[in-house]
């Protein structure tokens, strides 16, 4: 049990360092609001939808378990830790391929911007619309200029959570949970729940009693809550020009996952081999909530402009559907056991985990 805690200690830290870089990146999200809301839903969309797509990769995996009884009720808790890996082609997105209508990147060479888990770089972009500069020599100036945000630098989602269940009749009933967290000062917070199912047909099909083998079937379904402090403000010099408040800005998103699959595994003493193929489905559903400063051209103005609060500005969601192949393999030690498994789907996926069975 000693060596469970200190693993799961070691996974925490790794998890919130991480994390922490996460949350910074995403803070800056409201950001791409400053060229309208149109095209800044555009952009945002472009860069959340990989970390909606790795969320739902990362809950809908780690589910299958060896534990089995068909008489005796067995419980077990396990720490489970995901490494999804994320593909070179949701890296980074082509702005030009975006339709933006109002805003285009100020250098026309310069198109391609970075997600989540990007590199460390942005460009910039600019508003078509122009107004008279205030200083010599009194050009036209765009309305807004802003950069994209930037890639957090790390091609992976790492996701720590915690496991339990009981098994009986050749059915595990498996419990999932992260108590909601916060990942950053309070200004992040992450929580996880979800609820798996798993039989072992053999005992249920007379044909396949007869198999050298152990076949299963697995269903399971997760949820995942992350909430996002934003700061968007008007540049200093136009603060009287606003009304706000925009302290109540927040990124608030939801993942849901359903995991079906069919296992095949065969136990030699102490270890067992697995593998299976399944399907997977996710959904992500992102809102930004809150009043943010947003400028628009006026003629009326002095300045050639004036800002606009706009509240509760976007809403989308996304769903990300994948077929998979999972292979790995399971130590049992006393009444520990050790799991590794790799899920081979568009966005592979990395399970380890340690627990205990009682």
């Amino acid at each position: 049990m000693r060596l469970t805690i200190n693993y799961f200690s070691i996974i925490l830290l790794i998890f919130f360092n991480i994390a922490n870089v996460f949350s910074q990146n995403l803070s800056y999200t409201s950001d791409l609001l400053q060229g309208g809301i149109e095209d800044g839903s555009k952009l945002i969309k472009a860069y959340l939808t990989p970390l909606g797509k790795s969320i739902g990769s990362a809950t809908n995996n780690g589910w299958f378990s060896s534990t089995m009884s068909d008489k005796n009720f067995k419980f077990y808790f396990n720490i489970k830790f995901a490494i999804v890996l994320i593909p070179s082609s949701d890296k980074e997105y082509d702005v030009e391929k975006l339709g933006l209508t109002k805003v285009i990147p100020s250098d026309a060479n310069k198109t391609i911007a970075q997600t989540l888990f990007g590199e460390k770089t942005s460009i910039q972009l600019e508003t078509k619309e122009r107004v008279p500069s205030t200083s010599f020599p009194f050009s036209m100036k765009p309305l807004k200029t802003f950069n994209t945000v930037e890639g957090s630098g790390n091609g992976y989602l790492p996701l720590p959570f915690a496991q339990f269940g009981v098994s009986n009749y050749n059915i595990n009933l498996t419990f999932r949970y992260l108590p909601k967290i916060s990942i950053s000062n309070d200004e992040a917070k992450l929580g996880i729940w979800g609820m798996g199912f798993q039989s072992n047909i053999n005992h249920y099909i007379k044909p396949l009693k007869e198999l050298p083998f152990d076949l299963s079937v697995n269903l399971a379904y997760t949820i995942t809550n992350m909430l996002i402090k934003l700061e968007l403000k008007p540049e200093p010099a136009h603060i009287n020009m606003a009304k706000g408040p925009y302290d109540n800005q927040k990124l608030d998103m939801s993942f849901s996952a359903l995991n079906t699959a069919l296992y095949a595994s065969k136990t030699y003493k102490s270890i067992t081999f697995f593998g299976g193929i399944g399907y997977n489905y996710s959904k992500s559903d992102f809102n930004i909530l809150g009043n943010y400063p947003i400028y628009v051209k006026d003629q009326t103005n002095t300045f050639g402009f004036s800002i606009m609060d706009v509240k509760d500005p976007i809403y989308f969601s996304s769903k990300h559907n994948e077929f998979k192949g999972d292979i790995g393999f399971q130590l049992d030690y006393k009444i520990m056991k050790f799991m590794s498994e790799f899920i081979l789907a568009k966005y592979n996926t990395l399970n380890l985990s340690i627990g205990v069975v009682l």
